[in-house]
């Protein structure tokens, strides 16, 4: 059974857990009911946040994300009686990829307005310095990470961002522990690629101020 990834990341956060009380669950028994009940639950609470970053990562437009994931817990819900105990985890995933891509793929046919506007609304709020550098550090790192390949952002999020083991990942996207260093390396080379574009553009809007 593959290990559960522990979630390191301390920057922004979901608003919170979805209401997870009407999920639809197919047991006709009461107890049968009451089991798949509990099992949502804590998949719910183990996983919320993992989820949610990790769709954040992969490109999901910071307004659809709760939605998102809300969408990734009730397709799971429902097939609570699929997805053997203990692979609660490898199932989210699979799930999260594939709503993440058609995130993306929705994102791209109305532009991206709606996320540029939240970045401009969040830099003009009063917060304290701190917070509005790590805000913005926050949204560099979004735009870094989608200038990367698909294959090369996935590896670099659950490693760098989430610190899962290779092992791990290679369990999780199927594929050797060999593809998936070879990855990671190239997944580097265009991370430190885009972030000196993005610290350019940076700085030359600093100039033209």
């Amino acid at each position: 059974m593959p290990p559960t990834p522990t979630a390191t990341w301390d920057g922004e956060s979901p608003v919170g857990d979805p209401l997870i009380a009407s999920a639809p669950l197919h047991a006709e028994e009461p107890v049968a009911r009451a089991e798949a009940q509990t099992r949502v639950e804590s998949m719910v609470h183990s996983h919320y946040r993992l989820v949610w970053r990790l769709l954040r990562w992969l490109g999901v437009p910071r307004n659809e994300l709760d939605d998102v994931t809300q969408d990734v817990f009730w397709l799971a819900s429902q097939r609570m009686d699929q997805i053997r105990l203990g692979s609660e985890w490898p199932y989210l995933f699979g799930v999260a990829l594939r709503k993440a891509a058609s995130a993306r793929r929705a994102a791209s046919a109305y532009g991206s307005i709606v996320d540029l506007e939240h970045y401009d609304a969040a830099a003009s709020l009063p917060l304290p310095d701190q917070q509005m550098e790590q805000g913005q550090a926050r949204e560099l790192l979004y735009e870094v990470l989608q200038g990367m390949s698909e294959d090369s952002r996935l590896v670099f999020a659950l490693f760098e961002l989430e610190e899962l083991e290779i092992t791990e990942i290679a369990r999780l996207l199927e594929i050797p522990v060999g593809t998936v260093g070879s990855r990671l390396r190239r997944a580097r080379e265009e991370f430190s690629r885009e972030a000196r574009r993005v610290r350019a553009r940076v700085a030359f809007q600093g100039r033209e101020r």
